[in-house]
C-alpha cells in the first residue's frame, strides 16, 4: 500500500513537472513568435517609409526645372512669358546704347549732305535668321525718316540673342529736321522673317531730336 502511494506521488509529481516544462514553452514560442511578429512589422513599415521618402525624392527632382531650362529660347509662336522673342530699340553708332522714354536723340549731318539718326537694337529668342529690319521716325501719321534692311544671316549667340548697330535713319525731307526739332515722335523698329511677313516682333518709343551734329 505504501509502494503504491509512492508510485502514485511520483506520477503526479511527473506529470505537473511535464505540465509546467510544456506551458513555459509554449510561453517561450508565443514571445518568440510576438518578437518575431514585431520584428517583421517594423521592418515593413521602415521599407514603407524608406520607398515614400525614395518616390518624394523622385517627385522633386521631376517637378524642380534644372538650370539648363534657361539655356534655350520658346518658341515663338507660343503663348508664354519664359523665354520669348524679345526686342529693343536703341541707338548708338560702335555700341547698343538703351533710350530713355523722351530722350532727345542728335540729329547727323551726312556727308552728302543728308540727315539721319542713329538707330540700332538688341534681340534675342528670334527663331529665324533670315530677316526684313525697319526702323521709323514719326510725327503722329507722318513717316519723317526710315532705314529698311534685309539681312539674309544674323550674328547670334548661343542664346540666339544679338545686338544691331549703326543704322542710318535717314530723314526722307531734309526740310523736316528742323520743323519736327524738340517735338515729341515716335520712334520704331519692326522685324519680320523675309518667308512670313505677318509675323513681326517690334519696339517703339518716344523720343525728341535736336539738330545737329
Amino acid at each position: 500500500m505504501l509502494v503504491l502511494g509512492k508510485k502514485i506521488i511520483r506520477l503526479f509529481l511527473f506529470g505537473s513537472i511535464s505540465f509546467c516544462i510544456q506551458m513555459i514553452s509554449i510561453s517561450a514560442c508565443t514571445e518568440s513568435s510576438d518578437t518575431s511578429a514585431q520584428t517583421k512589422i517594423e521592418n515593413n513599415l521602415q521599407n514603407q517609409q524608406d520607398l515614400e521618402i525614395e518616390d518624394h525624392s523622385e517627385k522633386d527632382n521631376l517637378s524642380t526645372p534644372s538650370d539648363e531650362s534657361d539655356s534655350f529660347c520658346i518658341d515663338a509662336l507660343l503663348p508664354t512669358e519664359d523665354h520669348h522673342p524679345m526686342i529693343k530699340i536703341g541707338t548708338g553708332r560702335t555700341s547698343y546704347q538703351s533710350i530713355d522714354q523722351m530722350q532727345t536723340l542728335t540729329v547727323v549731318k551726312g556727308p552728302q549732305g543728308g540727315y539721319h539718326i542713329w538707330g540700332s537694337f538688341m534681340a534675342k529668342c528670334i527663331p529665324f535668321q533670315n530677316v526684313r529690319i525697319l526702323f521709323e521716325l514719326k510725327d503722329g501719321d507722318r513717316l519723317l525718316a526710315m532705314a529698311d534692311y534685309t539681312e539674309m544671316e544674323l550674328s547670334l549667340d548661343d542664346h540666339n540673342a544679338f545686338e544691331y548697330l549703326a543704322v542710318t535713319v535717314i530723314y526722307l525731307q531734309n526740310d523736316w529736321v528742323m520743323e519736327n526739332t524738340d517735338k515729341v515722335l515716335t520712334f520704331s523698329v519692326k522685324l519680320s522673317p523675309i518667308d512670313q511677313p505677318d509675323l513681326v516682333f517690334s519696339d517703339q518709343i518716344e523720343i525728341k531730336t535736336a539738330c545737329c551734329q
